[in-house]
């Protein structure tokens, strides 16, 4: 999965999904992204099997690079409720 973020002074940054759960999202890119803070910011996560972008906030977590790769810990500003697009993504769990 890709996306985009968007922060509140209007940049923009394309991504790709690392890891998804209810709570946050992983992401990573390799364009450099040094102005973030943990304010809010915009997460549109593009949905190839709806064709349907999911919109929300979220706040910056964490970040690292590794090499010329940048990686991002989003934390939901409200968690996404089970049964929605995401569970499609997830590894089923062994009982």
């Amino acid at each position: 999965m890709q996306g985009e973020l968007v922060d509140a002074a209007g940049g923009r940054w394309i991504f790709k999904v690392w890891d998804l759960g209810e709570g946050g999202v992983c992401v990573f890119t390799q364009t450099s992204i040094d102005n973030l803070d943990g304010s809010s910011i915009q997460l549109t996560i593009f949905d190839r099997f709806e064709r349907i972008d999911h919109r929300m906030e979220a706040r910056l977590a964490w970040q690292a690079q590794e090499g010329i790769t940048y990686f991002l810990g989003l934390a939901f500003e409200t968690p996404i409720e089970s049964g929605l697009f995401y569970d499609r993504y997830l590894a089923p769990t062994k009982s």
